[in-house]
């Protein structure tokens, strides 16, 4: 994973409040789920903040699949300015299911305002409570302090690995899980990149949750009409997208990632 954060505040109502304050165009902040129109305000924003970029379809395929697991956070103008991309995939040769972190991005203007932490703990609460998942897993690059920080201090990640040139241009990632049940088992990444254990209990260890992070508990009903809207829009993207790049327009690329029938997302 990749994404570039300092310090990031833990997630509460309080918190949320607070924001506004910092800077004045910024009083009224939302985390929400994604739909079908943030697709290429998200696109967007991870070509302006990571170098592991994906094409259109990709969000489709997630948005499709997990519609309960992308969000964003809006600025008072209703623009996205961060959000979490994230997937439920199931254990080789186990019947767990653990829910993946494909990507996180919060643009550069927007940073040290706790987005990163609000968006995660609302993909988080619904791994846990809507997929059951047993965990969930990430990458992070071994030089980004500021993420691992956020990561291990704020959601209480820790390290199960290292994962040898990981990334395209070869450098090394920590694979970092968060159990939701139970203790985690993981290891603790040092200021001097030492392994430590420093356990912490799955449950209840994360700050905050969805309702603290939006405001509000999000709808569980999916009606059949909202279903076929969302399908008929990802294909009005899709042929939009298609006609773009007859056109010439640049496209991103989606990595080919390690592992999995489609591959881990690389942050």
């Amino acid at each position: 994973m990749y994404v570039w954060v300092r310090n990031c505040p833990r997630s509460s109502a309080s918190t949320a409040n607070k924001v506004g304050k910092t800077k004045g165009s910024f009083d009224a902040m939302q985390v929400r789920r994604a739909t079908m129109e943030d697709m290429y305000q998200m696109q967007h924003c991870n070509l302006r903040c990571l170098p592991e970029n994906y094409n259109l379809r990709y969000y489709l395929y997630h948005i499709l699949s997990w519609p309960q697991l992308l969000y964003v956070q809006e600025d008072n103008n209703g623009n996205v300015v961060g959000y979490v991309l994230a997937k439920m995939e199931e254990e080789e040769h186990a019947e767990k299911v653990f829910g993946h972190i494909t990507s996180i991005a919060v643009l550069r203007t927007h940073r040290r305002l706790g987005i990163a932490s609000r968006v995660m703990n609302a993909a988080l609460h619904e791994m846990e409570h809507e997929y059951d998942a047993n965990f969930c897993s990430l990458h992070v690059r071994k030089t980004n302090d500021a993420a691992l920080h956020l990561y291990q201090n704020t959601l209480n990640f820790r390290c199960a690995n290292v994962e040898s040139k990981y990334y395209v241009d070869e450098e090394d990632a920590y694979h970092m899980k968060r159990f939701f049940k139970g203790s985690n088992p993981g290891f603790y990444v040092t200021e001097s990149r030492q392994f430590v254990r420093q356990p912490n209990t799955g449950a209840g260890a994360a700050a905050g949750s969805a309702a603290e992070a939006s405001g509000q508990r999000p709808d569980k009903k999916n009606s059949v009409d909202k279903q076929k809207e969302q399908l008929e829009l990802a294909a009005e993207l899709l042929e939009e997208d298609l006609k773009s790049s007859g056109k010439g327009r640049r496209q991103p690329h989606q990595q080919h990632q390690k592992g999995g029938k489609h591959g881990k997302g690389k942050k």
